[in-house]
């Protein structure tokens, strides 16, 4: 790999004698992992090697064309930043931001910890962005999480001391992602970092507006320089002498301490936490936990939304093909959603890319379902489910009809699964199953 020499002699300059080791980890190859959802995954793991500090983490490599990952049970992430969202560790009860969200890693996993359960807004400034992240977390079913596309000035206004844990994977000169991505190297130069430290400091300080009194925030960067670092937890902390940095318990082997005289050689940012790829087995990050001072205050809804009306269109889909009816539905335009009702009244104003599950739509009097209905919901969920073979599967990932030459007369959604996996739905209509696969999930 052809690093920048100015970048060369930078970090010569800062790490000394570990320079080289350092500098020799680029030409290695990068750390490929999976997450997996604990509630859905059932494969066999004997082949892969277990992340030590991550419960749900493997080394190794799952295809986007593998059942496990098209139905939601895996998602494709490095170690190093799978252990950022577990550092914040949100529970149910937490209302949780995640402000710069794409591509949803960090997301999904801070979803999962919650139980797929509470709220997490999921927020990303860039449109196409928001858009990748609304399909990351779609994919993966989690019915806690609401995207929205806004500026963090702009939802600063709006929420003022109100969420309770908040995650700032803050855009950065992403040093630590040139294995994964050498383009990124293109983009580089000494006066990068510094550029990117103001940015940082913009966005952190619209997120401590956010945070409540008691409330955690952790920051992280994918890069390596002191200036987007250390320098800018030291500045964010001279500025607020209600924050306070928080120790990381049980930090993973090879992460090492952050460094005092990176920043205004304050001791406690040692507090900190840097991962170097020739320490730890995984790309470079950097992450800081900082508490607010005071105690946590319960947030109040001033107003509450009614659940819509099941229509009888809803009624006759979960009468045939659920063991019970859908609860937390509203109608936004044609679409129905499904999410808790307090949640969606709190966010309801925002530019929202995703609200909660979108479950399907009414057209021609009857309902349409949506694939993120059938990621959503647990296996045992379905009256009607029709197990695919291989060759099925690749042919209705192909966007194929199939024909399975049923003696059934009734026009039916039916879940469609293979190898145990909830995938798919389809309509089976005299023993054919016409295809409702997304176009942008075909693969085969």
């Amino acid at each position: 790999m052809n690093l920048p020499n100015d970048f060369i002699q930078k970090y010569r300059k800062l790490l000394k004698n570990e320079a080289f080791a350092f500098l020799s980890s680029f030409s290695q190859k990068p750390i490929s992992a999976f997450r997996i959802e604990s509630q859905r995954f059932h494969s066999d793991l004997s082949i892969y090697q277990p992340i030590p500090e991550i419960p749900s983490g493997y080394y190794g490599k799952i295809s986007g064309k593998q059942i496990e990952f098209l139905s939601g049970a895996v998602y494709s992430q490095e170690p190093s930043a799978m252990y950022v969202a577990q550092v914040l560790a949100p529970t149910s009860k937490d209302f949780v931001l995640d402000l710069c969200a794409a591509p949803g890693g960090k997301t999904t996993y801070l979803a999962s910890q919650m139980g797929n359960k509470g709220r997490l807004l999921a927020n990303e400034i860039d449109l196409k962005r928001a858009k990748i992240l609304t399909e990351n977390v779609g994919r993966m079913g989690y019915r806690n999480v609401v995207v929205s596309n806004e500026t963090p000035e702009n939802l600063a206004n709006k929420f003022p001391t109100t969420f309770s844990k908040i995650l700032v994977d803050a855009p950065c000169s992403g040093e630590g992602m040139f294995r994964k991505d050498p383009k990124a190297i293109q983009y580089w130069s000494l006066a990068y970092p510094k550029s990117c430290a103001k940015k940082q400091k913009r966005i952190l300080k619209a997120a401590l507006r956010m945070l409540s009194p008691g409330g955690t925030l952790v920051y992280s960067t994918c890069t390596f320089s002191p200036e987007e670092n250390e320098g800018v937890i030291s500045t964010i902390l001279e500025e607020n002498p209600d924050l306070k940095l928080s120790s990381i318990p049980n930090p993973p082997v090879g992460a090492r301490p952050g460094e005092p005289s990176f920043g205004n050689n304050n001791p406690e940012l040692r507090k900190c936490l840097r991962f170097y790829p020739h320490c730890f087995k995984g790309e470079g990050q950097f992450v800081a936990k900082i508490k607010k001072v005071g105690h946590l205050s319960k947030s109040k809804l001033k107003t509450r939304i009614r659940n819509s009306r099941l229509t009888s269109e809803i009624k006759n889909f979960s009468d045939v093909i659920l063991k019970e009816y859908l609860k937390d539905i509203f109608r936004v335009s044609d679409q129905y959603y499904l999410l808790n009702q307090h949640f969606y009244e709190e966010v309801k104003d925002l530019h929202l890319i995703k609200r909660g599950v979108k479950i399907g739509s009414i057209k021609k009097n009857r309902f349409i379902p949506h694939q993120e209905l059938f990621l959503s919901l647990p296996k045992q969920t379905f009256k009607r489910i029709i197990s695919l073979n291989d060759e099925q599967f690749k042919a209705y990932c192909h966007g194929e009809e199939l024909k399975i030459g049923s003696n059934e007369t009734l026009k039916s959604w039916i879940a469609l699964s293979y190898q145990d996996y909830i995938f798919a739905f389809g309509h089976l209509v005299q023993g054919n199953i016409k295809n409702f696969y997304p176009k942008n999930l075909r693969n085969y």
